[in-house]
């Protein structure tokens, strides 16, 4: 990752990939840098454990915490695994690659990885998952077929990346039970959006 700038003088303390213990870290939170290819990310406190590449809930005071299966505001990528007593970075704009979790996908089925682009009629959607895997990673579907009254919280704001292919799996976590896969996504500030949609196709 690369190393990361903020206006005029500030530099930020290393790559992203750094997490501090809450009383030494460098920033304070809710402080946002950008890297050179201009993702965003924002400094947050955990307030629970977090895993690399797992999608966040990043509350008003700027503490975040794995994403349950509801939920509101705004969302982000762990950069670093933390715990409760520790603070790093989250993405919050950009290309990044995001864990995905649903019940019973192999991590290296690529098959049922949310691969489908613009050029595609099945359009893709970010959900909150239905049930919780650890680490817990975002559901998806594809098309509105796809959107009942179990999939009320969808994720504005997160869409699959032009460049995501299948071979995006393979995914990369701390955790040894983990249910699920990765994907290339593009984020511009994504939250969490409760949507009552029952699809009449």
């Amino acid at each position: 990752m690369a190393s990361l700038h903020g206006q005029g003088p500030i530099l930020g303390g290393g790559a992203t990939s750094e997490v501090f213990s809450t009383s030494l870290a460098p920033h304070s939170p809710g402080a946002r840098m950008r890297d050179g290819v201009g993702n965003e990310y924002l400094w947050v406190n955990y307030t629970g454990t977090v895993y690399s590449g797992t999608p966040v809930q990043i509350n008003s005071d700027f503490t975040a915490a794995q994403l349950a299966v509801t939920g509101r505001g705004a969302i982000g990528i762990a950069c670093t695994t933390g715990t409760s007593d520790q603070s790093g970075w989250v993405q919050i704009y950009g290309r990044a690659l995001v864990q995905l979790g649903q019940s019973g996908v192999s991590p290296s089925d690529a098959a049922n990885g949310p691969t489908t682009l613009e050029t595609v009629a099945a359009q893709n959607f970010f959900v909150l998952a239905t049930s919780l895997t650890t680490p817990n990673g975002i559901g998806w579907v594809s098309g509105e077929a796809g959107l009942t009254s179990n999939y009320d919280y969808l994720i504005d704001g997160m869409f699959v990346a032009h460049d995501a292919s299948p071979g995006d799996v393979s995914a990369v976590t701390s955790a040894t039970s983990h249910t699920g896969n990765q994907i290339a996504v593009w984020l511009n500030y994504p939250v969490i959006r409760m949507q009552n949609f029952v699809s009449t196709s």
